[in-house]
């Protein structure tokens, strides 16, 4: 594979599942929207947005992204150092996101953003979710089959007015459940959906009529 098409291809990718976060903080109200989606009860103030951007710097970090690919693109080759610079650059675009540290967390931010738990769970989370929603978006055919064998997961987890927190839908990226699927089909049948006992119906056949399985 040429070093130009090693990097187009993860880097539209990228740019493709980190969109609508960038979309999601280009208004209060759609940022406040992902927040009840994850369980967390947005600030009472609306004075916030920009700095939370500057915390993920999405799109800053997509324009840069979009730039450098075009560029590339436009370019019969690149060599494999410039490869490896733009493969760097496009990490340290995820890493933003998935992982934020407390030096880039600005003081006084209004809660939640003032809570060390959230810029813990948010983020993660967060990206399982952007993967998930890109996979079922782009990818159905990949999308479907994970969801049914509950490597993509969401379960309901109850409000927990002590911590702050909303209930909501919890999606979740268990990569170790296609070893289980090898080694123990049936443990994870029953861990899913209640194989061999009180068999979870309603989420069974959820998951078929998403995927569109025969």
């Amino acid at each position: 594979m040429a070093a130009r098409d090693l990097v187009l291809g993860p880097g539209r990718t990228v740019v493709d599942i980190l969109r609508p976060l960038e979309e999601a903080l280009s208004s209060a109200e759609a940022f406040e929207a992902l927040l009840i989606r994850h369980g967390w009860p947005p600030p009472s103030e609306g004075d916030y947005l920009e700095r939370i951007e500057a915390v993920f710097q999405i799109a800053q970090g997509l324009r840069r992204l979009d730039d450098r690919l075009d560029e590339i693109a436009s370019r019969s080759e690149i060599t494999v150092e410039e490869a490896g610079r733009v493969l760097d650059e496009i990490l340290q675009v995820v890493d933003g996101v998935r992982t934020v540290t407390a030096g880039r967390i600005p003081a006084g931010l209004p809660a939640p953003f003032d809570q060390p738990s959230f810029w813990e769970i948010f983020p993660a989370d967060l990206s399982k979710e952007l993967l998930a929603n890109y996979l079922e978006r782009s990818h159905p055919e990949i999308f479907a089959p994970l969801h049914l064998l509950g490597v993509i997961d969401d379960v309901f987890v109850p409000a927990d007015p002590q911590r702050g927190r909303l209930g909501y839908r919890k999606i979740d990226i268990q990569w170790d459940r296609l070893g289980t699927l090898i080694t123990r089909p049936r443990s994870l049948a029953e861990e899913l959906y209640g194989w061999g006992g009180d068999l979870d119906y309603r989420t069974l056949i959820a998951r078929l009529l998403l995927g569109e399985f025969p």
